[in-house]
């Protein structure tokens, strides 16, 4: 069975759903392929939150689960 691995394209869970697209990637590119503005983004890798000044830094590998959630008024 041919793997994805050494093309560049590998699984990572993001918000539940497999997401296939380059791997490695950092937090920050990851929220710029899901997000149209990173204001108000949260990101957790694996049930640990990321902090924002971590995410330029911050590799995503696969297997790893991530989670991108945005925060919402109310109460």
């Amino acid at each position: 069975m041919a793997g994805a691995e050494g093309t560049g394209q590998s699984v990572l869970t993001v918000n539940g759903q497999p997401w296939n697209g380059p791997v490695p990637i950092t937090a920050a590119d990851l929220v710029a392929s899901v997000c149209p503005s990173p204001r108000g983004i949260a990101v957790a890798c694996d049930r640990e939150v990321i902090p924002r000044s971590l995410w330029a830094t911050t590799v995503f590998h696969p297997g790893q689960v991530i989670e991108v959630v945005s925060a919402a008024a109310g109460g």
